[in-house]
């Protein structure tokens, strides 16, 4: 219920105050409060809590009628299997960002047409592969392929081969093709035992 701690987490009543400190640690609570966009922070601290009880942790993002930002959906669990499950149900719900549930955007579409087709945003997606195999050889399809659907955070391998087919495009790493592949390579389509080279990209100094 982010909005509503956003809401009381400065509550003068010393009771109100001490219950949500309580709840996630004074340390995490005074970043809280230090925070520009404090339900943000509210979901990062609580995911952060989440991931000292399993490997994966999602959350999604819930808006009001007023698209105003009040509970968030967490997801946590050990299961790769599961976090590919729910990241999927997440971008079937939001397609552009997957992350994210209006009430106030589902009522505007119900009344007005709807003809745009929404396209996911993957720019994410492209920092986060360069970073995570940036200096790396022969990374092979089937690598990335569990890396986009079991370790990315929101993403999937539905879109990681997307962002790889520019990449490649752009020159920023090469693929090379299995010996065995006889047939021209379809479009955003790539072979598990393919590799790429990533040995050019230079690491976040971050």
């Amino acid at each position: 219920m982010g909005g509503y701690v956003n809401r009381f987490i400065k509550h003068e009543h010393a009771n109100t105050r001490d219950a949500f400190v309580s709840a996630i640690g004074q340390e995490r609570a005074e970043r809280v409060l230090a925070s520009d966009d404090r339900i943000s922070a509210i979901s990062r601290e609580y995911s952060e809590i989440l991931r000292l009880f399993g490997r994966y942790v999602r959350n999604f993002q819930m808006r009001d009628e007023s698209n105003v930002r009040d509970n968030a959906f967490f997801f946590c669990g050990n299961s790769p299997l599961g976090f590919k499950k729910i990241k999927e149900a997440m971008w079937k719900i939001d397609p552009v960002n997957g992350n994210e549930f209006s009430a106030y955007v589902v009522r505007k579409r119900e009344t007005q047409d709807d003809f745009l087709k929404k396209e996911p945003y993957l720019h994410g997606l492209k920092s986060e592969v360069l970073e995570r195999f940036a200096g790396q050889r022969d990374v092979f399809g089937k690598e990335l392929k569990l890396w986009a659907d079991y370790e990315s955070e929101r993403f999937l391998y539905t879109h990681l081969r997307y962002v790889l087919e520019e990449l490649v495009s752009e020159g920023v790493v090469t693929y090379q093709a299995p010996s065995s592949s006889t047939r021209k390579r379809r479009t955003n389509t790539w072979s598990d035992e393919g590799w790429f080279d990533f040995s050019t990209v230079k690491p976040s100094s971050n």
